[in-house]
């Protein structure tokens, strides 16, 4: 237990920390199911970052139609890009 502590705070040890990590790699390529887990999870991963990405292009699209379009009338809200930005996801949630 202690000699966990030390390690969270000297960077000699990291080494260590590599290691408990191989082991735990180890253990999900012996279990089939984890196996199967971790490899759709990889998987699912390329998906979620497309989506996302064409989700930031499109809000980075509206952003500067709004800053452009109603820039002048609400400078509060669509002053700059990242204050469109922040009102296009507060309008997104619902928040705002």
């Amino acid at each position: 237990m202690a000699f966990s502590w030390i390690s969270l705070f000297n960077p000699h040890y990291l080494f260590f920390k590599a290691v408990r990590i191989l082991r735990l790699v180890r253990i999900i390529e012996l279990v089939p199911y984890l196996n199967y887990l971790v490899s759709s999870l990889k998987n699912a991963v390329s998906g979620v970052l497309h989506a996302s990405s064409i989700l930031l292009l499109l809000f980075y699209v509206f952003s500067v139609m709004g800053v452009q379009f109603f820039g002048v009338h609400q400078p509060e809200k669509f002053g700059n890009l990242s204050k469109s930005m922040y009102t296009l996801f507060a309008l997104m949630i619902e928040e705002g």
